[in-house]
């Protein structure tokens, strides 16, 4: 099993196992936020959304052969996992936040059947969070990249000394 993995993991720079349980890191915030625990203006809401991300940085740094495509594939991970939390949340976080739910407006306006319209809203958020879990790996993987690069470029001239 281990000759299997081992190109994948070559060819995303760490094992798949790290890059699972990095995905997972920040969909904890997501799951709080839905149930209703995290409150957007707590401190700790905000340990939630930013340690997780700087655990990627230093991992894709300190051990990924490749941070870039790495932290992409945790983004990848991570907006799949943010986007079933929102479906299978959808309703405990209407009914924890007290929000009407949204609803299609416009031209479109009480023209499709109720059902219809929660495929379609749904579809919509979990597409949102596939973007966003893909933009947060693009950039932690870009902030990775560079750490790495400045890190290489500066060790050399350390050793000349």
């Amino acid at each position: 099993m281990t000759a299997i993995l081992a190109p994948r993991a070559r060819r995303l720079g760490l094992p798949l196992p790290v890059i699972v349980l990095l995905a997972t890191l920040p969909a904890v915030r997501g799951v709080l936020h839905d149930l209703g625990v995290a409150r957007e203006d707590h401190p700790l809401t905000l340990a939630l959304a930013l340690v997780p991300l700087l655990v990627w940085v230093v991992v894709a740094v300190a051990a990924s052969t490749r941070p870039f495509l790495s932290l992409l594939a945790a983004g990848a991970g991570y907006g799949i996992l943010l986007a079933l939390v929102h479906v299978v949340l959808w309703d405990v976080n209407l009914a924890t936040s007290g929000a009407a739910g949204p609803r299609l407006g416009g031209a479109l306006e009480g023209v499709l059947a109720p059902w219809l319209e929660a495929v379609l809203l749904r579809g919509a958020a979990a597409t949102s969070s596939l973007l966003v879990g893909l933009a947060v790996g693009a950039a932690t993987g870009l902030l990775a990249l560079g750490i790495r690069r400045i890190a290489t470029a500066i060790a050399p001239r350390r050793e000349t000394r």
